[in-house]
Parts: structure tokens; C-alpha cells; sequence
């Protein structure tokens, strides 16, 4: 595939104030005062979507959604049936736009919004499920959702509804979850499905006050019995044991219920006794039992067995590390050639040559190396490498056994990687471009065994079973690009930027502009991460090695239960 340089012609981005606002939205254009009508608001969303840009179709749904009428939601269910394009992504942002409809309603609302559901009931709809149900659930209540969990054919929409229920906080969970427990779907990867809502749910219901209450542990001694079930899928127990850990506290992952029984306990009576604020100390969930030496990147074990690597090779990463960045002592020159290591050596970081390491690239290298070779032929891993495009090394066109042929293919394809010539402001050197990595996380959610799965892969039912249970993502910058670049005239507002991974700002406006898509802004790229991540559970750990925002960042890892890796520190 060709890797495109940065774009020459001059690029169009949101404002400054939306690239560092909290709100996962594009602030929507307002109606004048003395014309609030809902004549006035269609009109307003009518000239809205005759432009091409992302950012105003956002305006527009989120303009409707406000308005909580229910000829608005019928308006944004019809342009939900056929969307423009991409339509997808058109469709996911409609859905995440009824978060800002709030806890407040206009009569006829949640008919409209059960009727749009109704008209889309597919898999790929379950975005949609769950944002409209915790509208439906706060305004009327649970029991649509309740009944929707229990008896919706596809298993996506039952998921969905129970995270509507987690995220209104309704208590109709700690009857309906054990109630679910007892009659599990038949198929793996629905069994994997549900039970990544129901941790969701035991998570987001959970608290350190809840942990001694009588409902909210009796939920999760539920749930914990669960280890102890044969016909329960391992990636099912992980993705509980997961939850679990991160809500106790605890200090080991393991798959065992008489563990988590003794912790529940221990936690209950910590909670009675009030400890003083210094007690603090975590006992272990269990001592866990090493199966095979655990997979980890830059220091940071994971718990699972199929390790999706994202890996940042835009231009950026040509720019040459500190010298407080290698280990003190760390020799200065040494043999061109690797050292072979003995059979049954296992590599750590101290093997890393140093000597070698100039840049961000030869840093991620080095440890994506440690990394692979400390790998199980059982074990299974992908590596996707992602610039102003993404895709997947040659050597692991989708999850691939980790097999000594494997890893020397994907490190061979590596080492090949050369820094190209300066180009303009690109003053280190150029790789694969500028720093799309919602494309990234896009085909790493939609990895299978057999590659990339068609549709929406978020519920697509081979990358519940044979995709990445763990996600490891490397960056050295914020996101610069996205899928979605069009070309369109020049509307007069947000800021004009001549190189997207610098930021650099122009001064000169021209008749049409190139306007990047909205996932350049940390707010959607994490909203649209979650919707990846709903049901599946991944966990999540990110690696920065450079300039980008560490809050995003690990706001990115949170998503995931995992952990934010700053190159010389960490943070849980």
C-alpha cells in the first residue's frame, strides 16, 4: 500500500476550544431567538447536511437530538435509513448524539425513539439500543429494557439494553443479571457477549460502599460462581475476572471462584471495621498460576492470549530520542550483528541494544521485539502499524499463532522499515505519514483469525471468538487525520492548519479546503472507542512514547481497564 506524505493542500480543523473541550460533541449551530421553531431547526439541519465536512452532519444530529422533540428523533431516525456516506460512521453518530437529549423529555419522545428502534434492529444497531434505552429508561422507566434483555432474539440488543440499564444506575440489574445466569445462550461468542455486559454492569453499579451491601455483592457472587461452569468460555471468565480485579482492587487475575469469594469477603469486612485511610493494603485475589510466561509491552503484563500491537509509524516517530531516555550505562556502540540468544532464553528489555536506538521508531522496535519473542507458539498476535492509513504487517494479516516463523516474519518486515528524507516541516525524516489512529483501532477491533471481518465488527461473532482479547496501542502524538477527509468550500469558521502533525496554523483562506473528519478530536475518537469496545471487553494498554496528551490518553486505556505507560513512568 502506498504511504501518503502529508497533505500539501491546506487543511481544515475544528476549533481550538473544541480540541481541548471535555464534551464528546461539535458545539451545534444556534437558531435565533425569536425564531425557536421546529419549522426553523429543520431548515437549520437541511442546510447543515448540504455540506460534506463530518462536523456539520454532527451539528445537526446533535441540534435535533437537543431539541427533544419527537419530530426531530423521527427526522434523525429517517436520515438513520439511509444515511449518507460513510454510512457507518453516519449511523454511530446519530446514535451517540441522543446522549445530549439528558434526563429531560417532551411528551411523544420515548414512543419516537422506540419506534426508531423498531425500523433498526440488526446487530450493527446495538450503538443505537443503547443510547436509546437510557433515554427511554430515565423518562419511563426500565421495564422496556428489562423485557428487551430478557427476550430480543439477538444477543448484540440484549447486551446493549443491559448497559442502558448499567448507565441509568437502575437496580432492576440485581434481579434481572442472576435471573440471565441461569439460562446462558448456546453459542461462544454470545455467552462472550453477554458476559462482557454483565461485568460492564457490575463495574459501573459498583462502588466501595456497594461492596458491603447485600444486592450489589450478591450480583457479583453470582457472577463469580460462573468460574466454576465447565460450558462458560474461558474468554468469558477473563473478561469477568478483569472487571473484578479492577473494582476490588486486586492484585492478580485469575479465573477462580474461591478466590474472589475470600476477597469479596475480606473487602466487606474492611468496610465494617473502617480501617484508617493509610490501611489500604489489596490481599490477592488468589496466587495466580503462571499457565506460560504472560505477554507484556514496555514492561506492562496482560492477562490475555490473543495480543492485538498498534503501533504509531507516522512521521513523528523519525524524531531521535533524549539521551535520559536509555537506560544510565547504557553502551554506545557494539556489534552490527544480533547476538544470538541459547534455546529456551527468554528475552527481557535488558537485552535491547541500545547502541542502535536513535529514534521514537528504533524504541518502539526494540521493545515490540522483547515483546514477540517472549511469545508462545500457542499464544496467537497481530501487528498493525498505522500512519495516514492502517494495516496489518505482512506477517500477520490477522491473528496468527505465535510461531518462531511468524515473529521473524513480522520482525524481518521491522527491521526493513527505513526513515525516509526531510519533507518541508518534516525536518526528521518521514515513515508512513501523519497519525490516523482511529483507522488503527478500527482494524484492530475488526481483526479476526481470517483478517479483517466485513461489517460492523464491534458485534461481529468471529472477533468475539478468534479476535484480540488485548489491545496494546503506541503513539507518540495526538491524532492528526482520520478515514474521513473531504474537499469542500470554505464556510469561514474553525482554524486553517498547513501541516496536520505539526498543528501548524496558516494564515491565508482559499475558496475550498480539504476539512480532516471529526476523529482528530480526542472527545469522538474515545466515544467511537467505546462503541468498539461494548460487549467485547478488550483490555487495553497504551504506550506513549512522545508528545501526545497523557490525559486522552489514558482516558483511551480506561476504556479498557488497562493501564497508560508513559516511557520512563507509569500510570495505572
Amino acid at each position: 500500500m502506498l504511504h501518503l506524505p502529508a497533505l500539501a493542500a491546506v487543511l481544515f480543523l475544528t476549533s481550538g476550544e473544541f480540541l481541548t473541550s471535555s464534551e464528546p460533541s461539535v458545539a451545534p449551530t444556534r437558531r435565533p431567538q425569536d425564531d425557536p421553531s421546529l419549522e426553523a431547526l429543520m431548515e437549520e439541519v437541511k442546510e447543515l447536511m448540504l455540506r460534506l465536512p463530518l462536523r456539520y452532519h454532527i451539528r445537526a444530529y446533535e441540534s435535533l437530538a437537543k431539541s427533544r422533540e419527537p419530530e426531530a428523533i423521527g427526522e434523525l431516525a429517517r436520515r438513520y435509513e439511509k444515511p449518507d456516506l460513510p454510512k457507518d460512521q453516519e449511523r454511530y453518530l446519530m446514535a451517540s448524539s441522543l446522549s445530549t437529549i439528558g434526563k429531560k423529555g417532551k411528551d411523544g419522545l420515548v414512543e419516537a425513539l422506540a419506534a426508531w428502534r423498531g425500523e433498526a434492529n440488526a446487530a450493527e444497531d446495538a450503538w443505537l439500543w443503547r443510547h436509546a434505552l437510557e433515554v427511554e429508561i430515565q423518562l419511563a422507566g426500565p421495564d422496556s429494557a428489562v423485557d428487551i434483555a430478557r427476550n430480543a432474539k439477538g444477543i448484540a440488543l440484549r447486551g446493549a439494553a443491559i448497559e442502558a440499564l448499567a448507565a441509568a444506575s437502575s437496580e432492576a440489574l440485581y434481579d434481572l443479571i442472576p435471573e440471565l445466569v441461569q439460562s446462558p445462550p448456546k453459542k461462544e461468542q454470545d455467552q462472550i457477549a453477554l458476559m462482557g455486559a454483565y461485568a460492564t454492569a457490575l463495574t459501573v453499579m459498583g462502588n466501595k460502599k456497594t461492596q458491603t451491601e447485600t444486592p450489589w455483592r450478591r450480583l457479583a457472587l453470582t457472577l463469580v460462581a460462573t468460574f466454576e461452569d465447565e460450558d462458560v468460555p474461558r474468554a468469558a471468565k477473563l473478561i469477568l475476572a478483569r472487571h473484578l480485579a479492577a473494582e476490588l482492587d486486586a492484585d492478580s487475575v485469575v479465573l477462580e471462584a474461591a478466590a474472589w469469594r475470600t476477597l469479596l469477603a475480606k473487602r466487606a469486612k474492611e468496610a465494617k471495621d473502617r480501617r484508617k485511610e493509610g490501611d489500604k493494603a489489596s490481599p490477592k485475589a488468589g496466587e495466580a498460576k503462571d499457565e506460560y510466561v504472560r505477554p507484556r509491552f514496555f514492561g506492562v503484563e496482560v492477562t490475555g492470549e490473543r495480543i492485538c500491537y498498534l503501533l504509531d509509524l507516522s512521521d513523528s516517530m523519525a524524531a531521535p530520542i533524549p539521551p535520559e531516555w536509555k537506560p544510565k550505562g547504557a553502551p554506545e556502540s557494539g556489534p552490527r550483528v544480533r547476538k544470538k540468544r541459547k534455546k529456551g532464553d527468554i528475552p527481557t528489555e535488558a537485552d535491547i541494544p541500545w547502541y542502535i536506538v536513535k529514534t521514537r521508531f528504533d524504541v518502539a522496535r526494540e521493545h515490540l521485539r522483547v515483546s514477540l519473542e517472549r511469545l508462545q507458539p500457542d499464544q496467537k498476535f497481530c501487528v498493525i502499524g498505522f500512519g495516514s492509513t492502517a494495516e496489518y504487517l505482512k506477517g500477520t494479516k490477522g491473528m496468527v499463532k505465535a510461531t518462531s516463523g511468524n515473529v521473524k516474519k513480522v520482525l524481518k518486515e521491522l527491521d526493513g522499515i527505513k526513515i525516509g528524507a526531510p519533507q518541508g516541516e518534516r525536518v526528521h525524516g518521514t515513515i508512513w505519514g501523519d497519525t490516523n489512529l482511529h483507522a488503527g483501532l478500527k482494524l484492530a477491533f475488526a481483526t479476526s483469525k481470517k483478517g479483517r471481518v466485513k461489517g460492523a465488527g464491534y458485534v461481529n461473532p468471529e472477533t468475539f471468538v478468534s479476535g484480540a482479547d488485548t489491545l496494546f496501542v503506541l503513539s507518540d502524538g495526538d491524532p492528526s487525520v482520520d478515514d474521513y477527509t473531504v474537499t469542500d468550500v470554505d464556510y469561514g469558521d474553525g482554524k486553517i492548519v498547513t501541516d496536520n502533525e505539526s498543528g501548524r496554523e496558516g494564515k491565508d483562506r482559499t475558496m475550498q479546503l480539504n476539512f480532516i473528519g471529526p476523529y482528530v478530536n480526542w472527545p469522538l475518537l474515545l466515544e467511537d472507542t467505546r462503541r468498539m469496545n461494548m460487549l467485547r471487553e478488550l483490555e487495553i494498554h497504551v504506550i506513549s512514547v512522545g508528545d501526545a496528551d497523557e490525559q486522552a490518553l489514558g482516558m483511551l486505556a480506561d476504556i479498557g481497564l488497562g493501564k497508560l505507560q508513559v516511557f520512563g513512568r507509569s500510570r495505572d
